[in-house]
């Protein structure tokens, strides 16, 4: 199970608590800490986990692959987060908390490379996963990927930033930055499968197409050109001509 954790954040500490209730008689919850920024530190590790229980519990470290990261923080985001189409084959979602911010593509299309360009401007206090404030990758067909992961730099009161983006057709998977290199946070970002049911949901909320066979540019210039027909017979017949019946016109006539 996958709990939703709910996340609190002072001007100088972060703080995260979720209650996990045990249906069977075992269960496991494995723990993925989101603290991104400490990845990358030397410093001593400023956090701790506590965990409470009215039962007995066996709580030991579980080394988690890139891999299961990657494919974890794809689900929770896919569930809590905002959707946006930004193609009707591409898909973006951004799940914001007190903490920071999760952004993933999702590439519907069975056929079609896809390029998403991510760009966040007017940063102030946040740190990304990608070690810059920009990407740009192609995604394979039916793939998803994590973009970017925003954190708030530690001890800052004031954060803020913009997100803007772009979608292309391209030709290869490519990514900027690189992934997959020497800093294993890096692999998070590698392009995953899209899971068989999240694709059929997708395309499922996707715009309907227009219907095959109909020539919409066709059909514009022939609407445009009756329009402009019928506005010629209507000025034609609004100047000159005979008088109309009963509009108070006399002719000559000759009297008794």
């Amino acid at each position: 199970p996958r709990p939703s954790p709910c996340g609190r954040r002072g001007a100088a500490q972060a703080f995260a608590n979720v209650t996990l209730e045990m249906d069977d008689v075992e269960a496991e919850y494995i723990a993925l800490p989101l603290s991104f920024t400490q990845l990358a530190s030397t410093e001593p590790r400023r956090y701790v986990a506590a965990v409470h229980s009215t039962q007995p519990l066996l709580v030991q470290p579980t080394p988690v692959d890139m891999h299961e990261l990657a494919c974890a923080l794809a689900d929770v985001t896919a569930e809590q987060g905002e959707r946006t189409v930004l193609a009707s084959s591409l898909h973006l979602t951004n799940w914001k908390d007190e903490a920071g911010a999760i952004i993933i593509a999702e590439n519907v299309s069975p056929t079609l490379h896809l390029q998403v360009d991510l760009d966040v401007a007017q940063a102030r206090n946040i740190v990304s996963s990608r070690g810059a404030l920009f990407s740009q990758d192609v995604l394979p067909p039916r793939s998803r990927q994590v973009l970017m992961v925003i954190s708030y730099k530690p001890g800052a009161a004031d954060v803020s930033y913009g997100v803007s983006m772009g979608v292309a057709p391209a030709q290869a998977e490519a990514h900027i930055p690189e992934i997959g290199g020497e800093q294993p946070i890096s692999r998070i970002h590698m392009p995953t499968a899209l899971p068989p049911a999240r694709a059929a949901l997708l395309q499922s909320m996707a715009p309907p197409a227009p219907p095959a066979g109909i020539d919409i540019q066709g059909l514009s210039a022939a609407l445009a050109a009756t329009f402009q027909q019928q506005m010629a017979n209507h000025n034609r017949g609004g100047t000159g001509g005979s008088p109309a019946p009963g509009d108070g016109s006399h002719g000559n006539a000759d009297k008794p």
